[in-house]
């Protein structure tokens, strides 16, 4: 784990919290409202929050450099090529939405070695109470835990619309994952270490 990570935990003596967003230049206000939220509920546990994203102005950066300092925590921005996406344009519904959304799929392989978890959020979102009991969860021989979207509406139209066999469908926007370093042994890779195209392939497969 890189020095500067470290130095985050032994400020309180626990290991910090890693929370993982995936933005465009139109979410980087709207995340750093989600990070206020976030610490503002749930003082005494030390946070660091990773970035991704495939550009970012001088003005945005100098904006996170700011929240980093005012809530003293720790933001990580990892820049991306968008050719890293490349492979997932076989998604059926690829071109449906902007290439931030499929950062997600790549978040777990780019923070193995630095954490054995992370925790994903949609840069739109707020907290709004003490994630304790959330990062508690625990995952046993699961990859990641996540909230099945609502069954008269979402799942109604995106199971058919994507031609999934299993029918089950998962709200995006929140999700506990393990990292490349954090999965059980009965877990050989997961998805996302997987080739892009064993994913399409798989889209229609029960897990």
């Amino acid at each position: 784990m890189p020095s500067e990570l470290r130095d985050v935990s032994a400020r309180s003596g626990k290991e910090p919290v890693h929370v993982a967003f995936g933005v465009d230049a139109g979410y980087y206000r709207g995340m750093g409202v989600t990070i206020t939220s976030v610490v503002e509920n749930n003082r005494g546990q030390d946070f660091i929050f990773h970035v991704f994203a495939f550009s970012i102005t001088n003005d945005n950066r100098d904006k996170l450099a700011k929240l980093e300092k005012e809530l003293g925590v720790t933001v990580r921005l990892h820049l991306l090529d968008t050719a890293t996406l490349d492979d997932f344009r076989q998604f059926p519904c690829f071109s449906k939405h902007s290439l931030g959304t499929f950062i997600r799929l790549l978040i777990p392989s780019r923070l193995s070695g630095v954490t054995d978890r992370v925790l994903y959020l949609d840069a739109d979102l707020l907290c709004f109470g003490d994630l304790s009991e959330l990062l508690a969860i625990d995952l046993g021989d699961n990859i990641a835990a996540a909230v099945a979207d609502e069954m008269d509406t979402t799942v109604k139209t995106q199971i058919p619309a994507l031609g999934l066999r299993h029918g089950h469908y998962f709200n995006a926007g929140a999700c506990i994952s393990m990292s490349g370093t954090g999965l059980p042994p009965t877990s050989s890779r997961p998805p996302w270490n997987r080739s892009p195209r064993w994913i399409c392939g798989s889209l229609t497969r029960t897990p």
